[in-house]
């Protein structure tokens, strides 16, 4: 017998241990937060290989990386993060960061900047140098030579002008009550009893004229540093077209630029919208406006004018641009992301007129082969909207959720993909166009054209596209203060652009669109199996961009840009530039 009762105990040992055992491994796999239950189980760790950053600005994809606009958002986070926090916090800094960051000291009137900066709280202190990028290659000219100029841009029956006299301004000029040009004169009162006396010339086309070289450019810095000028042979060797062989834009550029041995990638996102700006660097900017993809080389004079706007190597001072007041709530208040439930509101939107710069009149050349579809706002409504053929199909970029990770394409019809995620289009009728080759009449059969949109559907949508006209889009602020997720598609650098970061205020777009279908994916998922959604980053996005309108595109952010940017002519144009710089 107890033989026999060791049995049973050893038996009922076994059956409670291995019944413990049991639901323990079960709570473990259940509880995945640990707790008495012990640690969870690890999940598997991918080994993901790195994207390649292209000095043209683009993320080249490695499909065996992340998600590249993972990575984008994450480092645009602390591009903005570490932005703010090295910020100038005195004077004395201010002075330091300037001098580091330009070679020289800043000019007189540094102080009062800086108590006004500081009274209207600009958050951004130090970054503006957009101002100095216009003005350095002007210290290098003489000053009989920038003299002259001026004096051959006052012609008051054109454009519009202005002038500081003891402290008043005083504007004159048939275009001056336009309404950029009359922004402008709200802009300076501000502080016009703190500047020299001054006249400045606003040029008659928003976009101005004439380019400045990259040799140029690189030489007037030596020469700034060394505190040197040009001599006439100089200035007349760098602005003459003969400097390369180049007859097309790429004139402008140096012969070791990088632009001449850059090719295509596969696929990419846009990191850097500077880079990309420039033709110089990016050979898809070429493709952005036919103002940039010209048969003649452009003029490469240096133009002491001031300008609303501006391709990244023209000359000129570049202004604020886009000057809206904010007493309408509309345009103010951010519709909450949560509001914006609408089917239609998921999808990607744009509704503008055909106008603009004239692809047909580089029709028939044989080495542009452009038509009015290489339009930036024909070229997004024939890709994007019901004109593609039912069967077409192109491939997205989507996450691999399998367990080797990584990144896959998938293969969907264009219709589709229109279908579920596009609302774009033109209103109105054929613009831009030749009514005697018959463009207009082509371009009105297309299937491109859509009804307007009312005013209060429109700022609910969540994705919208921004594009150019002649100049930059004036609806940009617009949008970003409405929270949307902005995909921009831009040849413009505005005053503002270093500001904005891309992938935390807004997505940029390249010239040809060939990332759109890719960034919709990442943000709505799998359009077939709804899987991948990361609609809570595009929630953050617009976010983002709600909070820069209200907090860092203000007035008084304008104000804090103009008047700097007058203090640096004032020195520019002063007879003595060491008297009209500021020593701490």
């Amino acid at each position: 017998m107890a033989f026999r009762c060791n049995r049973v105990q050893i038996l009922l040992i076994f059956v409670v241990v291995g019944t413990l055992y049991y639901f323990h491994s079960g709570s473990t796999h259940e509880h995945t937060g640990g707790g008495p239950y012990g640690p969870p189980e690890a999940a598997p760790k991918h080994t993901f290989e790195s994207h390649f950053l292209r000095k043209d600005g683009l993320f080249e994809v490695n499909m065996a990386g992340r998600h590249p606009i993972r990575e984008l958002i994450e480092g645009a986070e602390r591009t903005w993060r570490q932005m703010h926090e090295r910020q100038s916090k005195t004077l004395k800094q201010a002075v330091d960061e300037y001098i580091r960051r330009n070679g020289y000291g800043p000019p007189a009137g540094f102080d009062l900047w800086w108590n006004f900066v500081q009274k209207h709280g600009v958050k951004l202190v130090d970054e503006f140098d957009q101002i100095n990028y216009d003005i350095t290659p002007f210290l290098a000219m003489p000053q009989v030579t920038l003299r002259q100029r001026i004096e051959e841009l006052d012609d008051p029956t054109v454009s519009c002008h202005f002038n500081i006299t003891n402290g008043n301004l005083g504007v004159y000029g048939p275009q001056w009550w336009h309404g950029d040009e009359r922004g402008l004169g709200s802009l300076i009162l501000a502080f016009s009893r703190a500047l020299p006396n001054l006249t400045a010339h606003v040029h008659r086309w928003s976009r101005g004229e004439g380019w400045i070289s990259e040799n140029l450019r690189r030489e007037a810095a030596k020469k700034v540093q060394a505190g040197e000028y040009f001599t006439v042979d100089e200035l007349e060797r760098l602005e003459s077209r003969e400097q390369n062989a180049h007859r097309d834009l790429k004139n402008v550029c140096a012969d070791d630029d990088i632009v001449f041995n850059m090719t295509s990638p596969k696929t990419a996102f846009v990191q850097s919208q500077l880079n990309l700006l420039s033709p110089c660097k990016s050979p898809s900017i070429y493709r952005a406006t036919p103002l940039l993809f010209m048969y003649d080389a452009q003029s490469l004079t240096l133009i002491p004018n001031f300008v609303f706007s501006k391709f990244r190597p023209g000359s000129g001072f570049l202004l604020p641009f886009s000057f809206i007041h904010h007493t309408d709530p509309l345009l103010t208040t951010p519709h909450p992301w949560k509001d914006r439930s609408h089917p239609d509101s998921q999808k990607l939107f744009w509704r503008g007129n055909s106008g603009g710069a004239n692809w047909f009149r580089y029709q028939g050349r044989p080495e542009r082969n452009l038509t009015w579809r290489d339009g930036a706002k024909a070229s997004l409504s024939l890709r994007f909207g019901s004109a593609v053929s039912p069967e077409e199909e192109t491939e997205v970029l989507m996450e691999n959720d399998g367990p080797e990770g990584g990144l896959v394409k998938r293969k969907y019809k264009r219709s589709v993909l229109n279908e579920k995620w596009m609302d774009v289009g033109m209103i109105g009728t054929a613009m831009a166009c030749s009514q005697e080759d018959g463009t207009c009449d082509e371009m009105n059969q297309e299937p491109i054209w859509k009804e307007p949109y009312l005013f209060h559907r429109m700022y609910r949508k969540k994705f919208w596209v921004d594009l150019d006209d002649i100049e930059p889009s004036p609806m940009f602020q617009k949008k970003l203060n409405w929270g949307a997720v902005v995909l921009k598609s831009t040849a413009f650098a505005e005053w503002n652009t270093q500001w904005l970061i891309p992938y935390y205020h807004y997505i940029p777009v390249q010239p040809d669109y060939s990332d759109v279908y890719n960034i919709m994916a990442f943000f709505m998922g799998d359009p077939e199996r709804g899987q991948s959604n990361n609609e809570a980053l595009a929630e953050e996005i617009s976010k983002h961009a709600s909070d820069f309108a209200r907090t860092h595109w203000r007035w008084q952010d304008m104000q804090a840009y103009m008047y700097r940017l007058l203090l640096e002519y004032a020195r520019l144009i002063s007879d003595d530039r060491e008297a009209a710089t500021f020593h701490f």
